[in-house]
């Protein structure tokens, strides 16, 4: 058995990006001759023209498909290894199957595969068989080194894509295997000689063409998936990293310095919207908590995981998170001491309690009135980047049901641990250091009619407080 060199820091990072790796040469001399020449003795012995479109469709030689010359380029030049790696700690099922494609020379008819993820809605399958896995492995066993020589093409990046497409645009059953944007898409063609590997996400879309050299083209594909995956499959298409436990960190999202979310599947430009499947952790070092729990405010499928996790009653509101004051005067009635305190003190860590406007809708989970709250630095850029406000809590157990034990988190650590107590299917966090506050947040209380009174202190101090209604005059009450 060959051992191959593990996969670097940076080709790991390659990976959550692009959803494919590739290695030049890892198959020696002696694996890549042995299953050549079986495959090239089944095409000129074995091969049955009339069976063309069933080879593509699924396998050529599926006699073939558990031999053991076969199976040694997985299990014998350490690429068993090399997949290992991306799915550690989790353990892969057992690969006992190759499959076998073959596109044939001098630009013979053969159908052509457009853009397409594997096991879903294949045409060869009933609409609602779902023949998933966690990565495809190929390697090149025969064929000419150009892209018009019946290549794999594919999307680099595409997993995010499809994942978005599957939980927003995509049921079982239905006939559509990629939105139109990718089926449009040509791809980057894999130029790879023989003893070449590619190893690839799942969901990222790829395809093949004709083959205009005078050669076959040979591809052995192995389908590896974590043992977990039949639990975890229909799961798996929405969330890219499920199965890739030490990759799920390096794919949490980011905010790059252009405002744009990086790295979950459901992330869009600063102009657009983010969808939050699941519970989010946001968090910063200076002044904010580590993490708050946020959802979009108005979806009660989305404020409700909040309420369970935490364990919270639900006659005890979520914060609601604005992106501005002109978003908090459009939803709510601002009275001069409110306006004051919006102008002058946010963003920060004010909490205003505020009447909703007499035209605007309600939201249950905020409650009326409501403690609405504009965040800076990364959590306030979270919530323009969303374009719509976020319902939000600390990560900690509420009372009454929190134990003598039980206190907003303040490390990642601490957010591990809740997430795990509380099963909070928490989908990402952005780990940014330890919050020196427990507390944070100051709360002021607006009602319509009556002067702005105190309800908490918090980092914004009572003084700086009196000094944006008051500018030196009467102390708030």
């Amino acid at each position: 058995m060959s051992l191959a060199s593990l996969w670097s820091e940076s080709e790991l990072q390659r990976f959550v990006d692009d959803g494919v790796l590739i290695r030049r040469g890892l198959i020696n001399h002696a694996l890549l001759t042995r299953a050549a020449g079986l495959v090239d003795g089944w095409l000129r012995e074995a091969y049955d023209a009339e069976r063309l479109t069933a080879y593509t469709n699924r396998s050529f030689a599926p006699e073939l498909e558990d031999h053991a010359s076969l199976l040694a380029l997985y299990h014998d030049s350490g690429l068993a290894q090399l997949v290992g790696q991306l799915l550690h700690p989790a353990s892969c099922a057992p690969v006992s199957r190759a499959q076998i494609q073959i596109r044939l020379p001098d630009g013979a008819e053969q159908p052509v595969k457009a853009m397409h993820v594997d096991g879903v809605s294949c045409p060869h399958l009933e609409p609602t068989d779902l023949q998933t896995f966690t990565l495809i492995v190929g390697v090149v066993l025969s064929g000419s080194v150009t892209a018009d020589a019946g290549a794999l093409h594919y999307l680099p990046g595409g997993h995010r894509r499809m994942a978005r497409y599957f939980a927003e645009d995509w049921v079982l059953g239905q006939a559509a295997q990629t939105p139109p944007d990718v089926d449009v898409q040509d791809g980057i063609p894999l130029t790879a000689a023989p003893g070449d590997v590619i190893v690839m996400h799942h969901l990222v879309p790829h395809r093949v063409g004709t083959n205009n050299s005078p050669v076959p083209r040979v591809m052995a594909y192995f389908r590896v998936s974590h043992t977990e995956h039949e639990r975890l499959a229909l799961k798996a298409l929405t969330d890219p990293w499920l199965e890739y436990p030490m990759l799920a960190a390096a794919a949490r999202p980011t905010i790059s310095e252009t405002g744009e979310l990086r790295g979950h599947p459901h992330s869009r430009s600063a102009s657009g919207r983010c969808p939050a499947p699941g519970l989010r952790t946001v968090g910063r070092r200076a002044h904010r908590p580590l993490v708050h729990a946020v959802r979009p405010a108005a979806a009660p499928a989305a404020t409700a995981a909040i309420f369970r996790a935490k364990q919270r009653p639900e006659q005890k509101p979520l914060l609601l998170l604005v992106d501005s004051p002109a978003t908090a005067a459009d939803l709510f009635h601002l009275s001069t001491h409110a306006r004051r305190l919006t102008e002058r003190l946010w963003p920060g860590d004010l909490a205003l309690r505020l009447p909703w406007q007499p035209e605007a809708a309600i939201i249950p989970a905020v409650g009326s009135p409501a403690l609405v709250g504009c965040p800076g630095g990364l959590l306030g850029q979270l919530v323009s980047l969303v374009g719509e406000p976020l319902a939000a809590a600390v990560c900690s157990i509420s009372s009454p049901a929190a134990a003598d034990g039980d206190h907003p988190a303040l490390t990642a650590a601490q957010v591990a641990a809740f997430d795990h107590a509380a099963q909070a299917d928490i989908a990402a966090a952005i780990d940014d250091g330890i919050c020196p506050q427990g507390q944070h947040m100051t709360i002021v209380d607006c009602p319509a009619d009556k002067p702005a009174r105190m309800d908490r202190e918090g980092t914004v101090h009572a003084r700086a407080v009196e000094a944006a209604l008051t500018q030196g005059g009467p102390h708030v009450g």
